[in-house]
């Protein structure tokens, strides 16, 4: 009995110190992941407009000056809108690297290769800003987004955003 007993507590020790290891393991991928994510060029510049409400970045070679009202003409749908200057051309091509960078996050984490919840630790001021829940951009920006998320196929991302705007 005193056997059996030792190797039940050796084998819940074992289970105890592997799940541990494998939840090691997925948040050290996942900040790999992140930080992967962040150092992209089209990721700093993404959200340096989703930070800012006005000012200039340089993509391509090309200076462009931005401000909410400017993202929300170049995130506009080919359906509503069908002719697109450089600037936004530069601008769409920024957000559509950003968004294939958020839902490759957000795929690993509903496979479950990457925990959820520290995804959004992670991310969660992006986050915010995306589903408007940070307030500091106008709600026709979010909407315009969400809009662009929706047609471009980006459902993952935005079912992602609005999940977890609920759950707050």
């Amino acid at each position: 009995m005193v056997t059996i007993g030792g190797g039940l507590a050796a084998s819940f020790k074992w289970v105890y110190e592997y799940s541990g290891k494998i939840k090691w393991d997925k948040n050290k991928f996942l900040l790999e992941q992140v930080d992967k994510f962040q150092s992209l060029e089209t990721t700093q510049l993404a959200q340096k407009c989703l930070d800012w409400n006005s000012a200039t970045i340089v993509y391509g070679g090309q200076t462009i000056k931005f401000n909410d009202e400017t993202l929300i003409d170049a995130l506009k749908t080919h359906n509503v809108k069908h002719s697109f200057s450089s600037s936004e051309v530069a601008i769409r091509k920024i957000f559509d690297e950003y968004f294939d960078g958020l839902t490759k996050l957000v795929i690993l984490s509903k496979s479950k290769l990457i925990s959820e919840e520290n995804l959004i630790l992670f991310l969660e001021y992006w986050f915010d800003i995306l589903s408007g829940d940070a307030h500091n951009k106008k709600r026709d920006l979010v909407e315009q987004i969400h809009l662009y998320l929706n047609f471009y196929g980006y459902s993952n991302l935005l079912n992602f955003l609005i999940k977890n705007t609920q759950n707050k």
